[in-house]
């Protein structure tokens, strides 16, 4: 499977606890699971920081800020593009214009 994950929260400059989750949800699932491909989808201020831990994980630069107008017309887009299977969105920010599979963690409910 092509498993996306809106990694955009990560990073020392918008250290969240929705980054700590992602800093820590994808460093374990990238150890565990040894067949999916995945696709993280992060601003620039992160990029360089996140390091790889496999060749079956793929880094992309997206420089759309959440809570945008852009986070719901261009990011489905830039998601479509390359055809995955399933994406996680770690926040309710989810895009509107989204019409694939998806899962999403809602926090502190």
């Amino acid at each position: 499977m092509k498993i996306g994950i809106d990694a955009r929260m990560f990073g020392a400059k918008s250290t969240t606890g929705i980054g700590v989750y992602i800093d820590k949800l994808t460093k374990q699932i990238f150890n565990i699971d040894q067949e999916n491909q995945y696709y993280l989808f992060m601003r620039k201020e992160a990029f360089s920081e996140y390091q790889l831990l496999n060749d079956r994980v793929k880094k992309i630069e997206v420089n759309i800020p959440w809570y945008s107008w852009s986070e719901q017309t261009k990011f489905p887009k830039i998601l479509n593009k390359y055809n995955l299977d399933l994406v996680h969105f770690p926040h309710f920010n989810v895009p509107i214009m989204y019409r694939k599979n998806y899962v999403i963690t809602i926090h502190d409910i």
